[in-house]
């Protein structure tokens, strides 16, 4: 039987505790990351789910995280709850790095089957998108980029924390504010490796 490893997001509407969500933002193999809206602090924010496709479905109810059954097996229920554990762990790690490019983050929960994290959106828009415009980003810029993400990439490696993914579409450009974010952190999804490769084989 064919599996596929992505999970199918939650639709705009749908409600996660107090987030509302708008739009989904990264289709991951273990994780999603949405804007939601938060009803009560009447902001957007990002929403991340943990959601390992390899080894989980959606229930009946459209929200929540079940065993696939053609997979559920030691290995499947294992890796499950270790990339759980990883996920709150780099929320946590997250949380105490203070640094204007790094979007804050805000909290962690557990809900529907699954773990979530809640930090600012990012604003302005990634360099993925400056490039596919065309865009030529002056030295001025390219040098503004690496100082703002070699020094939160000093704090984050500080925590123990490893990002593991500096792709375009996690660097993102605020020319409002003058500065870069990285976003899209997940070291964690490093640790999930050997648990697919039991799954696969």
């Amino acid at each position: 039987m064919s599996l596929t490893p992505y999970l199918s997001p939650l639709p705009a509407g749908a409600q996660v505790h107090v987030y509302r969500i708008e739009a989904l933002l990264e289709h991951g193999r273990f994780d999603l990351r949405y804007q939601a809206w938060d009803e009560d602090l009447q902001d957007r924010v990002e929403l991340r789910e943990y959601a390992p496709g390899d080894w989980c479905r959606r229930g009946d109810d459209g929200l929540s995280l079940v065993p696939r059954p053609e997979v559920a097996t030691e290995v499947a229920v294992a890796g499950t709850a270790h990339g759980r554990e990883r996920f709150l762990d780099e929320a946590r790690r997250l949380a105490r790095v203070r640094h204007p490019a790094l979007p804050r983050q805000l909290r962690c929960f557990q809900a529907n089957g699954s773990v979530y994290s809640v930090s600012d959106l990012p604003r302005g828009e990634p360099l993925s998108a400056l490039l596919e415009r065309g865009a030529v980003l002056e030295e001025a810029l390219l040098r503004a980029l690496l100082k703002d993400v070699l020094a939160v990439l000093e704090q984050l490696h500080a925590q123990g924390c490893v990002h593991q993914a500096i792709l375009p579409e996690h660097l993102w450009w605020d020319g409002a504010e003058g500065r870069w974010q990285l976003v899209g952190c997940g070291a964690f999804r490093a640790a999930m490796s050997r648990y697919v490769g039991q799954v696969s084989e």
